[in-house]
């Protein structure tokens, strides 16, 4: 039986991305930093840290930029939205977690405007070092098999992630979506699913050995293209 669920939270459960990239676009070339398109395709995959380091390794640096774009970050906050079928996620009655490479502040205000009092526990990029072994920690704690955890992300890498832990991956492929169709095709998650409305239907089976990986070919996708 599934018992525990794990979720990302840009692109999975909040769409953040087109907000986001507009900040990094903008602020940067203020501080004298041009947004290379491996800067841009890093976001999402790993805390903007680590993403910055690509512009430089200097570590005081990386804080006053992360500092800089907070300032913008924190007051777009509120125009994030709820990922399609986000209020459907209330009925599934597991253990509903959120570990991302978002920041908590980002994660918490969210959840408040969206007004979600439905997850248990929240672990942000600030609450750890390594998204791995964090992802062990939890399951350890909670006394659990890694086929008893599901993950539920947007990207390839979640996919790959969840391939590393031992648990089986969800992938949402839609609107709020950081990756693209052929990247998460590529990583070859165990189900793709055009919203969140769809993944009671995969949790609701009854042991991780009956999972049979699905597609549900999302409506409107250029990326079929």
């Amino acid at each position: 039986m599934i018992e525990l669920i794990v979720f990302d939270f840009d692109g999975t459960l909040a769409d953040t991305k087109a907000i986001i990239l507009r900040i990094i676009k903008k602020k940067l070339p203020e501080l004298g930093y041009t947004p290379s398109k491996r800067l841009l395709h890093s976001l999402g995959k790993m805390p903007l840290n680590k993403s910055l380091s690509l512009l430089t390794k200097d570590k005081e640096k990386i804080a006053e930029i992360q500092k800089y774009l907070r300032v913008e970050l924190n007051e777009s906050i509120k125009k994030f939205t709820p990922a399609e079928g986000f209020y459907k996620l209330r009925e599934l009655k597991q253990r509903k977690i959120i570990l991302s490479n978002s920041i908590s502040l980002v994660i918490n205000d969210s959840l408040s405007n969206f007004k979600a009092d439905f997850f248990d526990e929240i672990y942000a990029s600030d609450n750890f070092n390594n998204k791995a072994e964090k992802f062990l920690e939890i399951i350890k704690e909670a006394n659990l098999k890694k086929e008893e955890v599901i993950y539920v992300g947007d990207m390839g890498v979640d996919a790959s992630l969840a391939k590393d832990i031992g648990c089986a991956s969800v992938i949402v492929f839609g609107p709020a979506s950081w990756s693209t169709l052929p990247e998460i095709v590529k990583a070859k998650p165990d189900f793709i699913i055009s919203s969140l409305n769809e993944l009671g239907k995969i949790i609701n089976q009854t042991h991780h050995k009956t999972l049979r990986g699905g597609f549900v070919r999302p409506k409107k996708s250029s990326a079929y293209d």
